[in-house]
């Protein structure tokens, strides 16, 4: 599960390098703002740029978060296509501008505008807009 921001960014340059077998890796993403596929300020563009268009990891093994289709519908596909997977093997949490991580923010009560987004599956997606102007998912 992959963090987006200015964060981890010296990460994904630095996992370019590893000598391992991507053709067994599979890849989500924490968040995304509601933009279009391939805007600069998504987090999936930039981690294609830095990482993902570097290594072999298979296309159909990228999962990214389908803001692109605004808060709602967006946060109930990722969620639907999360159904199933068992724990994540490495899951990075970024600093906002705040120095605080956004679960942290979620788990503290932050006046955040936050909505829940459960299909009724057991997996909660939420969706907020501290990234303004846009929505997040």
């Amino acid at each position: 599960m992959l963090a987006g921001g200015s964060t981890p960014r010296p990460i994904y340059a630095w996992l370019v390098e590893l000598d391992t077998p991507w053709n067994q890796w599979h890849i989500h993403f924490g968040d995304e703002r509601c933009l279009p596929i391939g805007h600069p300020e998504r987090n999936d563009t930039m981690v294609r740029e830095i990482w993902l268009d570097k290594v072999s990891i298979p296309v159909n093994q990228i999962h990214a978060v389908p803001a692109q289709l605004g808060p709602n519908a967006g946060a109930k596909r990722y969620a639907h296509e999360l159904i199933g997977l068992g724990p994540f093997d490495l899951t990075l949490l970024g600093l906002g501008e705040e120095k605080r991580a956004t679960l942290t923010q979620l788990r503290d009560g932050a006046d955040m505008p936050i909505r829940s987004v459960n299909p009724a599956n057991g997996i909660d997606l939420f969706i907020d807009s501290y990234a303004a102007p846009t929505d997040l998912v």
